[in-house]
């Protein structure tokens, strides 16, 4: 899936509200890495984790996180950390739009992509860049997407995000 084009914008807060609503002590969030709102077709508010074990450990507070999402803009708040050169874990929680947390979420993981190119966070390959994405193994439903990001002098240009899907349902929908 091809996303629109990147846009940022800054987070606004303090680490220590976000880190209370995330349920994580605010020196889990480290200030060296990148974070921010970023836009791919939804806004996330992209936070970076020390590591897997602090992000399977997060127990948000989702009517405080649902709440700070609706005052930042973005539609989820999507947990990251790097595992490898270009590879990164996520969890992803959007509260404020209905769901506590999204095994997969290919617009927050292109966004979360988008920002690492940006900040030249990741291992740069030009005139694309790979990123692997694991996401859902805390609610044992794991996947893995992969998110090309074309970029330039300039910064991010286009963000596609491609993975597998596995079914979980099967059945007819019935239109009213």
């Amino acid at each position: 899936m091809t996303q629109p084009k990147p846009r940022f914008a800054d987070f606004g807060y303090r680490i220590e509200l976000l880190a209370g609503a995330l349920g994580l002590d605010a020196y889990s969030i480290p200030a060296s890495n990148p974070m921010g709102l970023a836009y791919t077709g939804l806004w996330a508010l992209v936070v970076p984790v020390v590591s897997r074990a602090v992000i399977d450990a997060a127990r948000p507070d989702f009517a405080a996180l649902a709440d700070l999402n609706r005052k930042v803009g973005c539609a989820s708040t999507h947990l990251y950390t790097q595992i490898g050169p270009n590879r990164i874990y996520c969890r992803d929680f959007s509260p404020a739009v209905g769901v506590p947390e999204d095994p997969v979420t290919g617009s927050a993981m292109g966004a979360t992509a988008a920002l690492l190119v940006r900040e030249k966070a990741i291992d740069l390959t030009p005139p694309v860049t790979r990123i692997e994405a694991e996401q859902g193994h805390a609610l044992g439903r794991a996947g893995r997407a992969f998110i090309d990001v074309r970029h330039g002098s300039a910064g991010p240009e286009q963000v596609r995000v491609s993975g597998t899907a596995v079914e979980v349902f099967t059945g007819r929908i019935r239109i009213p």
